[in-house]
């Protein structure tokens, strides 16, 4: 196994907790008076509009979550289901509270990916907005990342295979010798898979589970679970495993 490709949203930055989850806690965490299925849709409404082009490319990872956090409630004040005040600091308040969560999430994977990094060649491939290398900065990851692969930067999007072979070919690796690691069944582990990639699913809390997980050769429920030993265990076995 020569390297290792992540996925970021709900992989690196979260631990496995997809981020409809970790915005749904932070509202919850403040009082707002919504259900999750109102929360829910006022997610599913804002994302298009991040994935157009809203961010700029030098944006980090605060000013994002505050642009998703304002698309949310302006659909959640369009429909009048909370406070249509506009100098409600509710936005930073539940920006806030998911950017310094992931900063504690990042912290404990330093030691993690500087021990990767010494073995495999790794690379970031995302969904994202345009500005996943300024937020890799920030955060102070980017110097273990040789490729850092943005969908918004090449028009590439999961599940569609050719980003990751777009990963592929900046690592110059084949499908057989990298290991694709993400929290997204459906566009992590089935393209990379269908690639001829080994895959580690990492399950944690999404939106769905799939009835079918047999594109995955391995499942575990941390990033904390990765190993050197558990990747290469992945060269000899096509047996899906599951760590807890």
């Amino acid at each position: 196994m020569k390297a290792v490709i992540f996925d970021f949203g709900g992989t690196v930055d979260t631990d496995g907790v997809h981020w409809s989850k970790k915005f749904w806690d932070a509202y919850q965490r403040h009082g707002v008076p919504i259900t999750e299925n109102e929360f829910e849709e006022a997610y599913r409404r804002a994302e298009p509009l991040m994935s157009a082009g809203i961010v700029e490319q030098r944006s980090g990872l605060l000013n994002t979550l505050k642009q998703q956090v304002a698309l949310q409630v302006d659909y959640l004040r369009a429909r009048k289901l909370v406070d249509s005040n506009p100098s409600s600091d509710i936005v930073q308040r539940i920006a806030t509270t998911c950017y310094e969560e992931v900063g504690r999430t990042i912290s404990g994977m330093w030691p993690l990916l500087a021990d990767l990094h010494r073995e495999y060649l790794l690379a970031l491939t995302s969904n994202f907005y345009g500005n996943l290398e300024a937020v890799c900065r920030e955060l102070m990851i980017d110097s273990y990342f040789t490729a850092v692969i943005d969908s918004a930067c090449i028009g590439v999007w999961k599940p569609d295979p050719a980003i990751f072979c777009i990963t592929l070919q900046r690592l110059g690796v084949r499908p057989p010798d990298a290991v694709v690691i993400g929290d997204s069944y459906d566009r992590d582990i089935v393209p990379a898979k269908s690639l001829g990639c080994k895959t580690i699913w990492l399950c944690g809390r999404s939106w769905h589970t799939p009835d079918d997980c047999s594109a995955a050769d391995y499942q575990i429920t941390s990033l904390h679970h990765l190993s050197s030993q558990l990747i290469e265990r992945l060269n000899s076995t096509t047996t899906r495993e599951r760590t807890k």
